[in-house]
């Protein structure tokens, strides 16, 4: 029997969720006005996470090359938050909360993401597919097809408190129209070249340029 420790998986792409106060030291409460207050005997907490924290982490290591933190602070306790827990009352208020989502230029584990950020590893959540940032991004909006299902509230621009390497609104706004112009969330470096070609009007000398190593095989 091999005594080796297994090895932790390596991805490139994560979500880091945090409250930026644990949520059992908050007033729970269908008074929007009181849900997320600190409780009396938590009056002196200090913030779990800061959005300060969170881009200072963001930016002091360049092996993340794409970000976007999103602050969710209107979102309510799902049907579903309820049968997981029933102190999460379907309706009320659900504490501010942080979606960090990262794409790194190497493959990267979850206890690294979870140092850098200073969070416990259960809060990094490793993100698989091809365009699986752009996935995230849709969420973070509320855009995507669960979030809309569920009638999730929805976030305009004012939720994204930091990005590196990329327009939120720009990327999902491309992904979406996508999918009503061709039925497909994403495209192969070959198929998008040769959407540009055939039906943007790219002309084959601007193609070469656009792609070089692609452009031989459309």
């Amino acid at each position: 029997m091999s005594n080796k420790t297994p090895t932790e998986p390596t991805v490139r792409f994560f979500e880091v969720m945090y409250y930026l106060y644990h949520p059992h030291h908050l007033e729970r409460n269908a008074d929007s006005e009181l849900a997320g207050k600190l409780l009396p005997e938590f009056a002196d907490d200090k913030p779990l996470i800061t959005k300060e924290k969170a881009i200072e982490a963001c930016e002091d290591h360049a092996t993340i090359k794409r970000a976007a933190i999103f602050a969710h602070s209107n979102d309510c306790y799902t049907e579903e938050d309820e049968r997981n827990n029933p102190i999460n009352v379907a309706g009320w208020a659900k504490p501010e909360h942080l979606h960090i989502y990262l794409k790194s230029d190497k493959a990267l584990g979850v206890k690294t993401i979870a140092k850098w950020f200073d969070v416990d590893p259960q809060y990094v959540e490793i993100k698989k597919g091809h365009g699986a940032f752009e996935d995230c991004l849709e969420y973070g909006f509320h855009e995507s097809t669960s979030a809309i299902e569920q009638n999730k509230t929805h976030y305009d621009e004012s939720a994204v408190v930091y990005t590196k390497n990329c327009n939120p609104r720009e990327e999902v706004d491309a992904l979406q129209a996508r999918i009503a112009k061709c039925g497909k969330r994403y495209l192969t470096p070959k198929q998008e070249l040769r959407m540009k070609v055939q039906e943007e009007g790219m002309t084959l000398r601007e193609a070469r340029k656009y792609d070089p190593w692609v452009m031989p095989m459309i």
